[in-house]
């Protein structure tokens, strides 16, 4: 419950203090966070040197680490300004480009998934591409306690984002706003429901949630990803991609890792240029599982939709 009631706190607090002083204390938070929290620090330096590769020295690791997490405090109290920001703030702080590549996929009529990673200022930047005129919703975890669940889904709906969560009903639901051709965010670099499919990334197995894929087979929508980085004067930079390439071999598990595998090489690219921006504080690179176990693929159910905002 400590993180429930900081984010209450610094809610309180948001609304009274600017922002430019705001990200600074968010410095200093990053830095203490990445000094005395020894099993997060952890997790992220495991995650850095496969990025960053066997030549990176300790002090180029160290400097990424700490900066990943000052960038995830940014992060955390852009997640609290949305609950005091209007929309005009939130297109002020946002430099988007590529919008226009969703207006051209709505076209189609099949819908489009807008897949995000957790980059620095995703936030912001979801923010600017589900509340425009579309009809959009964003698919959510179902986090523990109740209480920190309506805190977060709070402040994640306060400009008008429709939350759908990632269970056996979210998936229905989603299905059903692809089919009347709307947009819907879906996380493309964690999941929670311990599904997905094992992909090559930075040259070595990661497992990624197949939601995407999966949805897109089903749904004929087409994935379109979005990356966002930080700037200096920390407005965001958010860039929307050019659609992922969709397999129809016929091979409903095949097509679903050859999707996410392309997903997975179009995530490496971003965070190659940035590593300090991938705000993930947990160990992304395991062993993999014997093969018959690492080809599953969720059919349907709450793994087709399993990520985390």
């Amino acid at each position: 419950m400590l993180m429930y009631h900081g984010i209450r706190f610094v809610r309180l607090l948001a609304p009274h203090v600017p922002r430019t002083v705001g990200y600074r204390i968010c410095v200093l938070l990053g830095l203490v966070l990445w000094r005395f929290n020894a099993p997060s620090r952890r997790k992220v330096e495991d995650n850095l040197r496969y990025i960053l590769g066997p030549d990176a020295s300790p002090l180029r690791l160290q400097r990424a680490v700490r900066d990943t997490f000052i960038n995830l405090s940014k992060d955390y109290y852009e997640l609290v300004l949305l609950g005091s920001i209007g929309r005009e703030e939130i297109l002020d702080s946002v430099i988007a480009s590529g919008l226009d590549i969703v207006d051209r996929e709505l076209a189609a009529g099949k819908g489009v998934i807008v897949v995000f990673f957790h980059t620095s200022g995703f936030n912001l930047a979801m923010q600017q591409v589900l509340t425009r005129e579309w009809q959009s919703s964003v698919v959510t975890e179902p986090l523990a306690p109740p209480a920190m669940r309506r805190l977060v889904d709070g402040l994640r709906s306060a400009l008008g984002m429709r939350l759908i969560t990632a269970d056996r009903a979210g998936v229905r639901a989603v299905l059903r706003t692809l089919r009347a051709n709307d947009v819907v965010g879906l996380a493309g670099d964690r999941g929670t429901s311990g599904t997905g499919v094992w992909v090559r990334l930075f040259g070595h197995p990661a497992f990624m949630p197949a939601g995407a894929a999966a949805l897109s087979l089903r749904s004929g929508a087409c994935i379109v990803p979005m990356r966002t980085c930080r700037l200096a004067d920390n407005r965001v930079l958010l860039q929307v991609e050019p659609p992922i390439e969709r397999w129809r071999t016929g091979e409903f598990d095949a097509d679903v890792r050859s999707i996410t595998q392309a997903l997975a090489t179009r995530f490496e690219s971003y965070i190659r240029e940035r590593p300090e921006e991938w705000v993930v504080a947990r160990r992304v690179w395991k062993e993999p599982p014997a093969v018959s176990e690492a080809t599953q693929v969720p059919q349907s159910g709450p793994a087709s939709v399993a990520a985390v905002l």
